[in-house]
């Protein structure tokens, strides 16, 4: 005897449900087996769709930051000069590279603090020190000082604090210490450091801690991770005082 076998697609969407089957062709005593198999197409929902919709859009563009985007978190201009700063000083004792000073001054347009005093006979034209800058020293108040004593003593008498980064017998881990407001962070020459004169002034020598063989950092550099510590403490107790 002869036996058929008959497989029967049955597909379900959204739109249509169920088969059909024509077995007409084949004789009313000729034995059948029917195997049915069923397919299911997955329908994306509204939630499924947009996830996709999104994915594509992201994959078409670029993951930095374009600087239309990233001007919306910032203030304009004129709200920017009039919103109060950080009561932190930076203070250059005959910093004498453009670039180490230009660098300075985005620190202090980057976190935000009141002012960069540069003591010292300074070596470097205007163009050079906007082009360090980036021409960011229009948002800084910049003072120029003959003299970094005399400007330090301005800065007792109005009672800041004073801390020089250099490496002294009594230097503190700048992580170790509380900086009040206000204060004065003091950063030395290239090859010499801060002055023994200033030295004296100061009320607290700090350091940051080296693991390598080297003994100390690029001044720039060493002025960014001593200024990011105490600009988020002092935004921190803002914080909790209000």
């Amino acid at each position: 005897m002869q036996i058929h076998s008959i497989v029967i697609t049955v597909s379900f969407d959204s739109i249509k449900l169920g088969g059909r089957l024509n077995i007409t062709s084949f004789a009313k005593t000729t034995p059948i087996i029917v195997f049915f198999r069923v397919e299911v197409k997955r329908v994306q929902t509204h939630q499924q769709y947009r996830a996709t919709a999104n994915k594509s859009r992201r994959m078409n563009s670029t993951i930095q930051l374009s600087k239309d985007e990233l001007r919306k978190s910032k203030p304009t201009r004129e709200e920017y000069l009039s919103q109060p700063k950080l009561p932190i000083t930076l203070v250059l004792d005959n910093v004498t590279n453009s670039y180490n000073i230009g660098a300075f001054i985005r620190l202090a347009d980057a976190f935000a603090i009141e002012k960069i005093i540069v003591c010292g006979a300074l070596t470097i034209s205007d163009k050079k020190l906007k082009k360090a800058s980036r021409n960011e020293a229009k948002w800084v108040s910049i003072e120029y000082s003959d003299n970094t004593t005399t400007s330090l003593q301005a800065l007792l008498k109005q009672s800041y604090t004073l801390f020089s980064v250099e490496l002294c017998h009594e230097s503190l881990d700048y992580k170790e210490v509380a900086y009040p407001s206000p204060c004065a962070l003091v950063l030395g020459n290239e090859r010499k450091g801060v002055s023994e004169a200033v030295l004296r002034l100061s009320h607290h020598q700090i350091y940051i801690p080296m693991f390598g063989m080297g003994n100390s950092l690029n001044v720039s550099t060493a002025g960014a991770i001593v200024l990011s510590e105490a600009t988020s403490q002092m935004r921190k107790a803002n914080l909790k005082a209000s």
